[in-house]
This record gives C-alpha cells, structure tokens and sequence, in this order.
C-alpha cells in the first residue's frame, strides 16, 4: 500500500486500520461459529 501525501492521510490510515479491525472480527466470528 503506497503512503498517501495528502493532508487527510493520518485520517485514512485511522479509517483503513478500523476496517481491517471490522474484517478481522467477522473473520474471527465465522470461524468461531463454522
């Protein structure tokens, strides 16, 4: 993933990890039940 030279950069980086947290816990969560 290319680093972002934007002023909002900080701002996607905090949004793109909280997805990966919600990806993560699905994953977690269907395997838990599977």
């Amino acid at each position: 993933m290319q680093p972002s030279t934007h002023s909002g950069n900080s701002v996607d980086r905090r949004d793109w990890q909280s997805k990966m947290e919600q990806l993560k816990t699905l994953l977690n969560e269907g395997r838990s039940y599977d």
